[in-house]
């Protein structure tokens, strides 16, 4: 059969099917149409009730018949509450919880509450409904979709839903156009479609984050290059924020701020980097050149049992020579008090020299003010004595003006 026959047969078999489709009572055809799925509504989850108002306000048409229900009449009308769409779009709109005053003086009926009418759209923005000169409906007169969403069990799948209903097995189309539901050749891999979407979605996030925090590595570190290490820190810890874990970010910022004398946060980092990345050969170096650093300096200011414990940790991570000299004078110390007593007389007789020394310094500072002193008279009374000798030299000249003139 060619082509064109198997077109051509396809479209008998078309209207065929048009001409006469089978009801139920045959039982070849009783399964659910498209129409009558539910609205999106009853499987989507975190909708919000502002967004689905809003939702309702953009898809809303001047013509539109809803289904409402009335909630309360008075003297200035009657207070409904829309369910759903009759015509053009299924929407559920009973769970919005929305009301519209409509007018009852051009209503030619009586109306309770706890009807359900149908009403039209009058004006959109905002949307004004009016009653319609038709019976009251009985639930079961509602659109099918509708009464489908109703009835579904809350948390309901669409897929699920789909394989439950039954409307993809179309056994009467199978039979009629001999074309087979079930086939092992396919243009389209769908396995996994209804897997949780979520893990490969973290999964290429977290990779772009890895990204661009290493993005923001690259210029901390060339901004420590050039010195400016505040703006490197800055830098790496936008790094940091956009992926905490990037070992090269803590890193770098640990180096940062060793060598600005911030030893605390430079090993928080450091440990921080070893407890991601274990063998990581940098934090491993620069971690116990921060720590001999730190211990000597609490050395120094007379904190050993703290320079203890950083030399401690040092021998920890790598065999280092000046952690083990240090401690190595540190139990020296604990073992033989007489070497701290010889070691505080020699201060003390250090001292004593300081003094000594001090006292003849400040002797001798004081003989070179008084240099300096009889050096300052010396000069102001050489200074007292030319400026006598020019009075002098000028009082002659006066003197013998006045005698020429004479």
């Amino acid at each position: 059969m060619s082509s064109r026959e198997r077109r051509n047969w396809i479209r008998i078999a078309a209207k065929e099917i048009v001409c006469g489709i089978p009801n139920s009572q045959d039982e070849l055809l009783d399964l659910p149409s498209v129409s009558a799925l539910p609205p999106y509504e009853c499987f989507a989850e975190r909708i919000s009730v502002s967004s689905a108002i809003e939702k309702f306000e953009e898809d809303a048409r001047i013509g539109d018949i809803l289904i409402v229900k009335v909630k309360k009449c008075d003297l200035v009308g009657a207070y409904v509450k829309p369910l759903c769409f009759a015509t053009r779009i299924k929407r559920d709109l009973e769970w919005l919880n929305m009301q519209f005053l409509t007018s009852l003086s051009t209503f030619s009926r009586r109306i309770s509450v706890g009807q359900y009418l149908e009403a039209r759209i009058v004006s959109v923005q905002p949307v004004k409904v009016e009653l319609r000169e038709a019976a009251p409906l009985a639930s079961a007169e509602f659109p099918e979709y509708f009464r489908n969403g109703r009835e579904m069990s809350s948390h309901s799948h669409y897929g699920e839903y789909v394989d439950s209903s039954g409307m993809l097995r179309n056994t009467y189309l199978t039979e009629t156009l001999h074309l087979p539901t079930k086939s092992s050749y396919s243009f389209l891999k769908l396995d996994g479609l209804e897997k949780d979407r979520a893990e490969p979605a973290s999964l290429l996030r977290k990779r772009q984050n890895e990204m661009l925090a290493d993005e923001f590595v690259v210029r901390g570190v060339e901004q420590m290059k050039s010195g400016n290490r505040e703006s490197a820190i800055v830098v790496l810890n936008q790094a940091l924020e956009i992926n905490p874990e990037c070992v090269e970010a803590l890193v770098a910022r640990g180096a940062a701020y060793s060598t600005n004398g911030q030893y605390v946060l430079a090993e928080a980092d450091f440990d921080q980097a070893l407890s991601l990345v274990p063998t990581h050969t940098n934090a491993r170096n620069y971690l116990v050149e921060t720590l001999v650093k730190h211990a000597s300096l609490l050395e120094v200011q007379g904190d050993l049992e703290n320079a203890k414990c950083k030399f401690e940790k040092v021998l920890q991570i790598k065999d280092d020579r000046r952690a083990k000299t240090a401690l190595a004078k540190f139990n020296r110390r604990k073992k033989s008090p007489s070497v701290e007593i010889v070691e505080i007389e020699n201060n003390r007789s250090t001292s004593k020299r300081n003094s000594c020394t001090h006292e003849r310094n400040r002797d001798d500072i004081e003989e070179e003010k008084r240099k300096r002193r009889r050096t300052q008279e010396v000069e102001r009374e050489r200074k007292r004595e030319r400026y006598d000798n020019r009075e002098k030299l000028r009082q002659m000249e006066e003197f013998i003006k006045k005698l020429r003139e004479k």
